[in-house]
């Protein structure tokens, strides 16, 4: 009888040995023994529990820059930030607010009020004042941001009545406005840019005669061609020079009061009879002001400029297929004056009183008038910084130590009407004294 061949036995330690399966499994580790690992690890790479939470929630480094973790890293925190795990961001909060440790020491010089208005909340140091300190601030902007949207929608649906009404009218004063963005680290693709566009607001006029608005009037007097007859005769005519006499006087009557301190007394009366003796005064009131949504274009380009007036028509109602046949007042400095009669120039061969913008009546804004007219003074009677002439602005400017304007074109402004008043002033002075010696 054949017997069954045994398996020949392998040495210990071989390769091939199979050690038997465990009957026992390991235990799984509690809440706090895992807890102690992670700390345990923590404390390794000398790690605090707010540098862990802070490198695993920051979306930049210290440089700016996107920073990228591994797919598994990125795949548990949008499971987590997105409330697809057991415990929720929410919940963490919540377990941090009501903490013993969050709430702040009782002690006055270590106390810090929760729901602080005041305080910015990331210089809040305990959690649970942080926390509420964050939520009323959030609170806070949220509530701001949408009261100013819907204000926002409230002018706009004003400033379309204002536009639309014909027992009103608006006069429009827009100019360039630009904000640049500066990168701290500037490459190729990584440039600071320049952000530019058009603001405007409007103002509502008040008192103003109806038919100085009427389009329809005005385009039946340019068909007339009555400016072929004014003269210069009829435009001094115009004026009432006995007034302006009148009013010079007392201007030269108020500079010597000013400066001469036996005749402060009469200082009262002067400028009552100067009030008195004015014409057409406008009674002061308050001007109805709107501001217009800005328009992300640039006005030293013409056609940009057009773009703008018409968006700035269409907040105000008018359209290309409804519109007031009205004058609208548009105005601004020297440049968006010159453009936008220029442009009534290149579109006079349209067919449409809109498209050729006869309804636009460009206006020079009254400072600019000024400031132009004041560069021309210093053009003409400034000649150069130290002066040996008397009469120049020069002469008159380095004696009250006062330095000169780098470019005559462009003087500034409240430092050369000081420096041209100042001077006016002290003529005006001078002549008083040589009338009063002689």
């Amino acid at each position: 009888m054949n017997s069954v061949p045994k398996t020949p036995q392998r040495p210990s330690g071989s390769l091939g040995t199979a050690e038997p399966p465990s009957s026992q499994r390991k235990k799984p580790l509690s809440a706090a023994q895992k807890l102690a690992l992670v700390m345990e690890h923590l404390a390794k790479v000398d790690w605090s529990i707010g540098d862990l939470l802070y490198m695993l929630f920051r979306t930049r480094d210290e440089s700016g820059n996107p920073i990228s973790h591994p797919k598994s890293l990125e795949t548990s925190l949008s499971h987590f930030l997105s409330g697809r795990t057991l415990h929720t961001p929410i919940e963490i909060i919540q377990l941090w607010h009501i903490h013993p440790y969050s709430d702040p020491a009782t002690t006055p010089e270590r106390h810090e009020p929760h729901y602080s208005f005041m305080k910015p909340y990331l210089e809040v140091k305990h959690a649970k004042a942080a926390i509420t300190a964050m939520v009323v601030q959030l609170c806070e902007k949220a509530l701001l941001r949408e009261t100013l949207r819907s204000l926002a929608r409230q002018n706009a649906l004003e400033i379309t009545r204002l536009g639309v009404d014909i027992d009103r009218w608006f006069i429009a004063r827009f100019d360039n406005v630009q904000q640049q963005f500066k990168l701290y680290e500037q490459r190729i693709g990584r440039e600071s840019t320049m952000h530019i566009g058009v603001a405007g607001t409007v103002a509502e006029a008040k008192d103003f005669v109806p038919s100085a608005a009427d389009l329809d009037d005005r385009l039946m007097r340019l068909q007339q061609g009555l400016r072929k007859d004014l003269t210069i005769e009829k435009l001094l005519g115009m004026i009432d020079f006995d007034h302006l006499e009148q009013i010079a006087s007392f201007q030269w009557l108020q500079t010597l009061i000013n400066y001469v301190p036996a005749l402060h007394p009469y200082k009262k009366d002067i400028t009552k009879t100067y009030h008195d003796i004015s014409k057409l005064l406008v009674p002061t009131s308050k001007t109805q002001i709107h501001t217009l949504a800005p328009v992300a274009k640039n006005e030293a380009v013409t056609t940009d400029l057009r773009d703008t007036i018409v968006d700035f028509l269409r907040q105000l109602g008018q359209s290309e297929d409804s519109y007031l046949r009205r004058l609208a007042l548009m105005g601004g400095d020297g440049l968006t004056f010159e453009k936008m009669v220029k442009i009534k120039q290149y579109l006079q061969g349209q067919v449409d009183e809109f498209k050729r913008f006869d309804i636009i009546m460009p206006f020079l804004e009254t400072w600019h008038t000024q400031w132009t007219y004041l560069c021309s003074i210093f053009q003409v009677h400034f000649d150069e910084s130290g002066s040996q002439d008397p009469s120049k602005l020069g002469h008159s400017m380095t004696k009250m130590n006062q330095k000169g304007p780098s470019n005559l074109k462009r003087v500034e402004y409240y430092k050369g009407c000081f420096a041209a008043y100042k001077t006016l002033e002290a003529r005006q002075i001078d002549c008083w004294r040589y009338r009063v010696l002689h």
